[in-house]
């Protein structure tokens, strides 16, 4: 019986190394021949199509959602429905942002056109709204504060003169840019008017605009368009200011800005204010005392 056994083992024994020895027989095979192996492989796609598998799979997974993300986080806020708005209805939202302007109260003129801008388009005859709008916003912070706000610190930071610079390369409205200028301490204003001969009053109050029309002759006509290769039109603002009529010129350029190119006299007035040069002269005799 025991013999028996012994044999029944030798032969698993004998069965079990020969399958070990046949193993490793064909594994040694088919690490000295990699070629058969590189046959037997699928070839590889070309780079550009492997980039592109790449992209769709990584769009793939930026298109599923995230199950423990919570959504919300990512969900923008819907969007207000605008509206058009005809030009018989903006016209007297504009004029009486304007005239809050003319009185150089820029704050009081946006507050009257934020509830309609926050309801129209800002293109057609919305367009203007919005860009009065903006405009005003910018030129707000030119006011210098009154005596009573410094007193009652009812005001903000005042603002730099290279920040009042910047707030005036944005404007486009001829008007806007003449009244921003207007609105400036009268020393600032120096270094805003592109002509040095221009008057600089010093004056109290607002502004009344009387006209506003293109310029398409004359002397300065010829002097800007000289000057000035960028500029694409020059306005004609007839005004008054303490009852005193003057002509603001306002060089509007291929860009679309408007810079006020100088203030004078209108024909026949001789209004009390001096030019930027003459309170240049003032400023050095009270400086050298």
């Amino acid at each position: 019986m025991k013999q028996k056994v012994l044999i029944g083992l030798l032969g698993v024994g004998i069965v079990v190394g020969l399958s070990i020895s046949l193993y490793l027989s064909f594994s040694e095979k088919q690490v000295s021949n990699p070629t058969q192996t590189h046959k037997t492989q699928k070839p590889k796609a070309s780079t550009a199509a492997s980039s592109l598998d790449l992209k769709d799979s990584h769009s793939d997974l930026q298109k599923k959602p995230q199950k423990d993300s919570d959504k919300s986080i990512y969900e923008k806020p819907p969007e207000k429905k605008l509206r058009s708005i005809q030009s018989l209805e903006a016209e007297p939202f504009e004029q009486e942002a304007r005239q809050a302007f003319r009185n150089l109260e820029f704050m009081n003129g946006i507050e009257k056109l934020q509830s309609i801008v926050n309801e129209v388009e800002d293109k057609d005859d919305g367009a203007m709204l919005h860009q009065l709008y903006f405009e005003g916003s910018m030129l707000a912070n030119l006011v210098p504060p009154t005596e009573e706000d410094e007193i009652s610190g009812d005001h903000g930071e005042t603002i730099e003169f290279d920040g009042m610079v910047g707030i005036l390369s944005m404007i486009k409205d001829p008007e806007n840019a003449l009244l921003g200028a207007l609105a400036l301490n009268d020393r600032y204003r120096a270094e805003i008017i592109l002509e040095q001969d221009s008057l600089n009053p010093i004056f109290d109050g607002g502004v009344r605009i009387l006209q506003l029309s293109k310029k398409t002759e004359g002397k300065i006509f010829v002097d800007v368009f000289n000057m000035y290769k960028s500029a694409k039109t020059l306005y004609k603002i007839d005004f008054e200011i303490e009852g005193h009529h003057l002509v603001g010129y306002v060089i509007q350029f291929a860009d679309g800005t408007s810079k006020l190119y100088s203030i004078l006299p209108a024909d026949g007035a001789k209004p009390p204010y001096k030019t930027i040069r003459e309170w240049q002269k003032i400023y050095k005799i009270i400086e050298n005392r």
